[in-house]
């Protein structure tokens, strides 16, 4: 007998058709619903930033619908009427955007990060000093409340009016426990103008 006559050499076919590709990864195409998915996630994003960015100011997660916050709308108006900036709520609104977020809202400063305002004999001493450490910036080591600092705080006076330091400093001098007079615009505008700087002080030099 032929060996040949044993098979059907048409199932054998048929079998080996019926059998199917193994599965292999690494090269299948994204589906349409992930990529869809992505540009809504994407074109959200773009617009959520957009409109509630506000130049990423600290105001927009803290002060921004805070009371304090929206008192300087009234000050705004009180300039426009001829009665004047009203400092503190103009100070207050500088606080929340510029300064809280390292020295925090309650003034308690942040750890390893900037000082407290609250008690500071830095914030309720010299004026002029306080000014020029607002105007230029302040680095290296300084001793608040007994306690040693050693970090650096940016110079305001390129993007800050000579308003918006009296301001600030008017609002931190007479905040939480601090009880010291407010800060004249012209005493601001003076020390900017008579004073040249172009990197941060030191403690010592003040």
């Amino acid at each position: 007998m032929n060996p040949h006559d044993e098979f059907d050499i048409d199932a054998l076919h048929r079998a080996v058709l019926r059998e199917q590709k193994e599965p292999w990864e690494g090269r299948e195409p994204v589906p349409p619903w992930m990529i869809a998915g992505f540009v809504a996630l994407v074109g959200w994003g773009g617009w959520y930033l957009g409109r509630w960015d506000a130049r990423f100011d600290y105001d927009v997660t803290e002060g921004h619908w805070s009371t304090t916050a929206a008192a300087p709308s009234a000050a705004t108006q009180g300039t426009a009427e001829g009665s004047g900036p009203d400092l503190a709520a103009v100070g207050a609104q500088v606080y929340a955007s510029r300064c809280a977020a390292c020295h925090q809202p309650t003034g308690q400063g942040m750890k390893n990060v900037a000082p407290p305002l609250d008690g500071s004999e830095w914030v309720q001493g010299d004026v002029d000093r306080l000014v020029k450490v607002v105007l230029h910036g302040l680095s290296g080591p300084i001793e608040v409340k007994g306690e040693a600092w050693n970090g650096a705080m940016p110079p305001w006076g390129p993007s800050l009016s000579d308003e918006e330091i009296a301001g600030v400093l008017t609002h931190v001098r007479s905040s939480w426990s601090n009880a010291a007079g407010p800060v004249d615009p012209a005493k601001v505008a003076e020390i900017r103008g008579s004073v040249e700087r172009s990197t941060p002080w030191t403690a010592s030099e003040l």
